[in-house]
């Protein structure tokens, strides 16, 4: 079987799907990919390494839902929307994987 390679094409693809925006105009998917770029930045300084080349469905569903919370965010501008639980989650676990593929790494196993 093939890998898939989670483009931003399809991680806007998956975007589209999870805010129920089939058919967005132009100006909505770059909004779209600027979301999707903003989502990277923010998992990074997260201390989350993202690959350039996702590989892993768990990182485009990550990426995915840290934009969507990104959009919804800015419909409730005045509102201090805390990060949903469920997406807190997802950035803990791959924190956590993280540290453990560094921590193998580093010994004489």
């Amino acid at each position: 079987m093939s890998e898939i390679v989670w483009t931003d094409g399809l991680l806007i693809g998956m975007l589209k799907e999870d805010l129920g925006r089939r058919n967005p105009s132009a100006e909505t998917l770059s909004y779209f990919q600027v979301l999707i770029d903003t989502a990277k930045a923010e998992i990074s300084r997260e201390r989350v390494e993202i690959p350039e080349k996702i590989t892993d469905p768990t990182d485009a569903i990550l990426i995915v839902t840290y934009a969507s919370w990104l959009y919804r965010k800015r419909a409730s501008a005045g509102d201090d929307s805390q990060m949903p639980r469920s997406l807190r989650y997802l950035l803990n676990n791959r924190a956590f994987s993280n540290q453990e593929v560094t921590t193998d790494a580093g010994t004489d196993g």
